[in-house]
């Protein structure tokens, strides 16, 4: 009978502790022609350790909301996260849902590009700082989310993203418009590994994974035990009654 278990040679005795993040962002653009005029802002989402995220300037702050634009006009926005727990990593998606949209076709002839320093990140720059006929906001909308990458522990991520006016964009746009909120999700897992004797029956693994749907977390669950038992050097040795001993073999 197995009295306990030694767990030897971890590299490391937390790997990543994940506290799930929720930040709702609104984000609206609204084209029609005639004279210029334009209420929006850069934004900063700093996000903490205890799964709490704070927006600046403020939390109804919107990214863009652009009116009276012309044909070939663009609008460019920074959108700054921020992590600033000191041990954890976390991945960052962001999820789209349209509100409204006159005529129906308006976000096909919004041409869109985020990028973060010099890498265009979903769509692509025509040459200059404008976005190309590459991706649009309707590529957005049929997306519906977007997965931003890591954000490191105690590290900040800036995108620009920018919006670009189809210049051959006709007279049935006019007084267009199209409104989408926006949804940041960023996500970190706990996963913890006992380190010397754990006896029979007690646990050596902890997994903790969070999300809004079961499916995905069962998934994330078991690609994360799969990858700790192939690529993390730690080595069990079972412990009998008799002083006896073996090296478990993973399976």
């Amino acid at each position: 009978m197995i009295k306990s278990l030694i767990r030897e040679n971890l590299t490391e005795k937390t790997f990543k502790a994940a506290v799930p993040f929720l930040v709702v962002l609104l984000l609206t653009i609204g084209l029609v022609f005639g004279s210029k005029k334009a209420l929006a802002y850069d934004i900063t989402l700093v996000c903490t350790g205890d799964g709490t995220c704070d927006m600046y300037p403020a939390p109804d702050t919107k990214l863009f909301e652009y009116s009276n634009m012309l044909p070939g006009d663009s609008v460019t926005n920074t959108l700054t996260i921020q992590n600033t727990d000191l041990k954890n990593a976390c991945d960052m998606t962001m999820r789209v849902y349209k509100d409204t949209e006159d005529p129906a076709y308006f976000a096909d002839n919004l041409w869109t590009v985020i990028k973060e320093a010099a890498v265009d990140f979903f769509g692509a720059r025509d040459g200059t700082d404008k976005a190309a006929n590459y991706k649009n906001i309707q590529d957005v909308y049929d997306l519906q989310t977007v997965n931003l990458g890591p954000l490191a522990a105690n590290s900040t991520r800036v995108f620009d993203w920018t919006v670009t006016f189809d210049p051959q964009s006709g007279n049935d746009l006019q007084n267009a418009l199209t409104k989408f909120d926006l949804k940041f999700n960023l996500t970190c897992m706990h996963i913890y590994h006992s380190l010397g004797e754990v006896k029979a029956g007690e646990i050596c693994l902890f997994v903790f994974v969070s999300s809004p749907r079961r499916k995905e977390v069962f998934k994330a669950l078991e690609y994360i035990v799969e990858e700790i038992k192939a690529k993390v050097p730690v080595f069990g040795k079972e412990m009998f009654e008799d002083e006896s001993h073996q090296w478990k073999v993973n399976s």
